[in-house]
Order: structure tokens, then sequence, then C-alpha cells
């Protein structure tokens, strides 16, 4: 290996896609059994960065 260093560029999600990271759900409403309701849920998607350019370097000694 010899000494130096080398930088790269790149770019993820470089055609802005909406990738989901995480789903979370919640309870909205308890079951209520008197009334025979089941409980309500709501969930929300949790999305990836958008466009996101990246910049490394590695130095080598």
């Amino acid at each position: 290996m010899s000494d130096g260093y080398n930088v790269s560029l790149g770019i993820f999600n470089l055609y802005n896609r909406e990738n989901i990271l995480d789903t979370k759900v919640s309870v909205v409403a308890p079951r209520d059994r008197r009334n025979n309701r089941d409980q309500i849920l709501a969930t929300t998607y949790v999305p990836l960065m958008g466009i996101t350019p990246n910049v490394s370097f590695e130095i080598n000694f």
C-alpha cells in the first residue's frame, strides 16, 4: 500500500424515492367491551432521507 489519499463522491437515493425506514403504530382508542368495539390504531410511516450527497476521504500512511 502506498502513501496518499483517495476522495470519493456519491449520491444516495438519486431518484428521490420515498423509502420507508420505520412504521410506528399507536392506539388512538382502546378496546371497549361494553359497546363491543375494537381498538382503533393509527399508523405513521417514517421515511428515509431524500437525495443525499456523500463525500468520503481515505488517507493512507
